[in-house]
């Protein structure tokens, strides 16, 4: 809902000419939740007369935008609107169990990038890139302000998904706060009898 990288992705795939993305990014309409409340109606609501003020007033660089235009922003604003409110009825129907929500592919590839920007010397691959669920579970913990325990077994990487493997150590929180680390043991097999 607050993805930039996502707004813009999303922009592009309906067709969506990169001046007027680049237009309404720089109005400040940059995000689908800020296109969902851009004026006082709702899309479904038939009357798309306020969504044009609206743009009007933000928009005032460049050509007016043609019919071909408002189509495809129509288009974004339903879609913006029913994102923003399906989120927010997700919200608050949230429970504690519930798998965290994926981050969208866009946004993560931009996170990407910025890491590798900042980490400069270190060589950023797929065995230091952390695995998207890993991803996923510390910005729900930054969306909601909670922090929840990880356990180090479950951190894993990108190449760990590949080839299908766990960390090998094992470190259960034992009592009185210590930590102990382990080799986890292997399965024993059980051979087949041979008369």
């Amino acid at each position: 809902m607050e993805s930039v990288p996502s707004f813009r992705a999303r922009a592009a795939d309906i067709g969506m000419r990169d001046e007027l993305i680049e237009r309404l990014v720089v109005a400040g309409v940059d995000t689908f939740g800020k296109l969902a409340y851009v004026c006082r109606v709702n899309p479904t609501a038939g009357d798309d007369g306020p969504l044009k003020e609206a743009l009007g007033r933000l928009l005032t660089d460049g050509d007016p935008l043609t019919p071909q235009d408002m189509i495809l922003i129509r288009r974004l604003w339903f879609e913006s609107y029913t994102l923003t409110v399906t989120e927010l009825q997700n919200k608050m129907q949230k429970n504690p169990s519930d798998t965290p929500k994926s981050i969208p592919l866009a946004e993560r590839l931009v996170r990407i990038d910025e890491q590798r920007d900042r980490l400069r010397g270190l060589v950023y691959d797929q065995f230091l890139e952390p695995a998207h669920s890993l991803t996923d579970k510390i910005q729900a913990m930054l969306e909601d302000g909670v922090v929840t325990y990880l356990a180090p077994e479950n951190a894993f990487h990108v190449m760990m998904r590949f080839k299908a493997t766990k960390p090998s150590s094992s470190c259960p929180l034992m009592h009185r706060e210590m930590l102990r680390c382990r080799k986890r043991s292997q399965p024993l097999a059980v051979m087949p009898r041979v008369n």
